[in-house]
């Protein structure tokens, strides 16, 4: 090897399992190429790090090679070095840190084979075609015994729809490595995409023969037999034995998602026939003429679920896994109704691990869904897990700022956390949403009365709560409290009053106040490639549709790096910030994507949401006033102003103009009934 490394140390498949093999090979190979070399005592370190590299020791690992390279800047081993570093940096989840440490190698060393290889991969993965195509083929040249650069060139052929051209690439490499399994199922699936299904049966049952245990050529002809062949058995035994030999792989979520579909379609077929006289029976004098209700696919599988009254726990977990499938391929809508649907059959027959699972996966996979949030916050507060609770509750408002159930059970897992400023808050707003709510008025008064002590506000609640709700059981215990609250002293009282309402206002502007503003921190391009931020938008979108929220920031942020203009990369940065729970990171990026373009009432509304939620309510209002100035029938932002004017009695007039628009543009919004209420007791022209 003349005294240079020449291994590569990212395999062809995708994931960090493949990294991992591919590391320890390239650690060997240091170890063999260490040991025909002197001595001294930088290659001694060099060994130590590429053995505890090995070993797994990353942290270890990385410190030695850090020593080196602080004591050999410029020396063969530093480059080996740094290689190696970009390594350990990709295992840690470092992908920025690990391009860089790879670059800085081929810069020093242009022929350094690994590091082209490697740097290659980020980029064919973060959608730098042209970058990675150049890198490729330079690995080519330097190490024409490894057919790896050739199926990575044949992969981005097929990207670009050049399948001849991704055909004599594969068929190059196969001459390298012949038999290789991986090579041969590349080329089955182009026979797939040329429509040549007996060529591409013929492929994967080759590879088969040699390699019965291969996932990939698995998974492939289980594709074929349940999209192509119509052969759902076939498939489902595929699909199994592939679950079976690839139990790290990052391809068996797919594979479990179909094996799911097929086993929610048998599950479906089987309830249809057993109920299908006793359905009949039912529906058939219901329906008549055109109001006929036609029975679609997605309401199917909803009844499934709800006549599963008798389904064994093993039917509701395939139902559980077959709706996140559904999720996963991005209708969350459905999936959610069918998930929370599920808990609900699994709380009716008392399976409490089953509810819970279903609840969690409905939070997890339906990430967007409020709904989904609120659930498992009312199940987890049930069972007093309140911090756990009041974590799922503050998402589901963030994903709808309207919703008073939502801050009603806020404020109740508060009060289980003793964080009563965050529960008077919440009481406050379920009331005002939910002015007729008499449970969300309830706990309002009591939070005044038994946690804040403040009379004069309980006395006031418990008395709207008498006026409204004459009839209710409690309006005893109110009446006794509104007589005992009576005997205190007026001016103690007022003083009191005034004294912790202070108090309170003055911790929550605290607490406001307590989080530094922080800035993207973005590297700008040099020159600006917009089909490099394409590709790598396109792939933040795809984990951002499962809620893989670090990598989908990763891309979104690497697009801004080729383009920063690219304004629906920094929306959706902030959408993903925001639902990571960074709202200051969030509130950034959609400056950034509003300085772009300012009428993106979408960002402007997001951002106007942020600041309410912190207490901003100036920028929130000025935010909102300018959505109306430029689309005057946006109706949340009048809903959103409505709540902003509602906080001062001074501007109630504008409040009422605001909700009144609002419910002219959305009488059947969810949010309509809280508002006309509102408008009903407050009386304002």
């Amino acid at each position: 090897m003349g005294g240079r490394k020449r291994v590569a140390v990212m395999g062809s498949q995708s994931g960090r399992s493949a990294l991992r093999s591919g590391v320890i090979v390239s650690c060997i190979a240091v170890l063999a190429w260490l040991g025909s070399c002197g001595r001294d005592e930088a290659q001694v370190v060099l060994q130590k790090a590429a053995r505890e590299y090995a070993a797994g020791n990353l942290v270890r690992a990385r410190t030695l090679l850090q020593q080196l390279q602080n004591a050999r800047p410029g020396s063969e081993q530093a480059d080996e070095a740094l290689n190696l570093l970009g390594v350990i940096a990709w295992e840690m989840g470092r992908a920025q840190e690990a391009y860089e440490l790879f670059d800085r190698c081929l810069k020093r060393n242009p022929e350094h084979a690994a590091a082209a290889y490697n740097l290659a991969v980020i980029l064919f993965r973060s959608g730098d075609l042209k970058g990675a195509v150049d890198l490729f083929s330079r690995t080519a040249s330097l190490t024409p015994t490894d057919p790896r650069p050739l199926e990575y060139l044949a992969a981005i052929e097929l990207k670009r729809r050049n399948l001849p051209g991704a055909r004599r690439l594969l068929e190059k490499a196969l001459s390298i490595d012949p038999g290789s399994p991986r090579i041969l199922t590349a080329l089955g699936k182009i026979d797939v995409i040329e429509n040549r299904i007996p060529d591409a049966l013929r492929v994967f049952r080759e590879v088969l023969e040699d390699h019965p245990r291969y996932p990939p050529a698995l998974y492939n002809i289980a594709v074929l037999c349940q999209d192509r062949l119509s052969d759902p058995e076939k498939a489902r035994k595929y699909l199994q034995r592939y679950l079976q030999t690839a139990p790290g792989s990052e391809w068996r979520v797919r594979a479990r998602k179909r094996l799911d579909r097929i086993e929610a379609a048998h599950l479906v077929a089987r309830t249809e026939r057993s109920e299908s006289s006793v359905q009949t029976a039912k529906t058939a004098p219901a329906v008549t003429g055109p109001t006929a209700q036609t029975v679609t696919a997605a309401s199917a599988e909803t009844a499934a679920v709800a006549r599963s009254a008798s389904a064994s726990a093993d039917n509701i977990e395939a139902l559980i896994r077959h709706a996140a499938g559904i999720a996963r391929s991005g209708d969350t809508v459905k999936a959610a109704t069918l998930l929370l649907k599920a808990a609900a059959e699994a709380e009716r027959q008392g399976l409490a691990e089953l509810q819970e699972k279903a609840l969690r996966t409905a939070a997890e996979q339906c990430f967007d869904q409020p709904e989904a949030h609120l659930e498992l916050g009312r199940y987890l507060l049930g069972r007093r897990r309140f911090a756990s609770a009041a974590h799922e509750l503050k998402q589901a408002i963030r994903l709808d700022p309207q919703s008073g159930p939502a801050y009603a059970l806020l404020s109740k897992a508060a009060i289980g956390n003793e964080e009563y400023d965050t529960a008077l808050v919440a009481a406050r707003k379920a009331v005002m949403l939910m002015p007729t709510n008499r449970e969300a008025l309830w706990n309002l008064a009591e939070l005044y009365d038994r946690r804040l002590g403040l009379p004069a506000q309980a006395a006031e609640s418990y008395a709207k709560f008498l006026e409204l709700f004459p009839r209710d059981p409690r309006c005893e215990t109110a009446r006794r409290r509104l007589a005992e609250l009576g005997n205190a002293s007026a001016p103690a009282v007022r003083r009191e009053e005034r004294e912790k309402t202070a108090s309170l206002r003055k911790q929550l502007r605290k607490e406001a106040q307590k989080r530094v503003r922080r800035s993207l921190k973005l590297r700008r391009p040099r020159v600006r490639n917009r089909a490099a931020a394409l590709q790598a938008y396109n792939r933040g979108v795809s984990y951002h549709q499962r809620s893989d929220w670090d990598r989908a920031i990763y891309y979104y942020r690497r697009a801004l790096e080729n383009d920063d203009r690219f304004v629906l990369a920094y929306y959706n940065l902030g959408v993903a910030y925001q639902a990571r729970g960074d709202d200051d990171l969030a509130a950034a990026a959609y400056e950034e994507a509003l300085k772009l373009k300012p009428d993106l009432v979408n960002a402007a509304y997001n951002l106007a949401l942020l600041r309410w939620n912190s207490g901003g309510y100036a920028s929130a209002r000025a935010l909102a006033e300018d959505i109306i100035s430029r689309k005057p029938d946006f109706a949340p932002a009048h809903y959103l102003l409505g709540m902003i004017y509602a906080r001062d009695a001074r501007t109630m007039r504008q409040a009422a103009a605001h909700y009144r628009r609002f419910l002219k543009l959305k009488p059947d919004d969810p949010a309509a009934p809280g508002v006309r209420a509102w408008l009903e007791a407050h009386h304002v022209r």
